[in-house]
């Protein structure tokens, strides 16, 4: 996977609090832990303003609920 699309899945997984996506994407992707830790921070930023995720997850979520 290129850089910017491992940033973007660990910025979900810092909205997502999900520390083990975040370890393989690191590690895998042989990123800085200075980028990776910029990207989890902007997903907590964006959890805590309550901006809505956009991930495929959240989003299937969100249309069974509303049926």
């Amino acid at each position: 996977m290129n850089r910017n699309t491992a940033l973007r899945y660990i910025r979900v997984a810092g909205y997502h609090n999900d520390t083990g996506t975040y370890t393989k994407i690191l590690v895998g992707n042989r990123l800085s832990k200075a980028a990776a830790d910029e990207a989890w921070r902007a997903g907590v930023e964006a959890r805590d303003n309550n901006v809505p995720c956009r991930c495929g997850e959240c989003l299937t979520e969100k249309q069974e609920k509303t049926g």
